[in-house]
């Protein structure tokens, strides 16, 4: 029987989709009930099983694990939890949230 070699590039169990240019989201870093937008990022990439990617600058407050109220443009605020985050360079951050409604 051949072998064959597979190329595995990417881990990924889900596919991330492009949000359209220059979409943002605004974040309230509160969770409650009331949402009250305090901070704004870029929409980097949106999971469809439930999460996003955003860019926001620095600094940010949230740490992994922390819940916050996050809206994607036009969409209804979703609670969410930050899941991961990467320096950018000096002044941006590229932040890994789930949505958790």
């Amino acid at each position: 029987m051949k072998k064959l070699n597979v190329i595995h590039e990417e881990k990924r169990r889900y596919p991330r989709f492009a949000s359209d240019p220059l979409e943002f989201a605004l974040i309230s870093l509160e969770p409650g009930e009331e949402f009250t937008p305090n901070l704004v990022g870029l929409i980097a990439d949106e999971h469809p099983y439930g999460g996003c990617g955003l860019v926001v600058r620095k600094p940010f407050s949230l740490k992994v694990g922390d819940r916050c109220r996050i809206q994607l443009g036009r969409l209804a605020p979703v609670l969410s939890e930050l899941r991961w985050f990467k320096e950018l360079d000096g002044d941006f951050l590229r932040l890994g949230f789930k949505f958790l409604e």
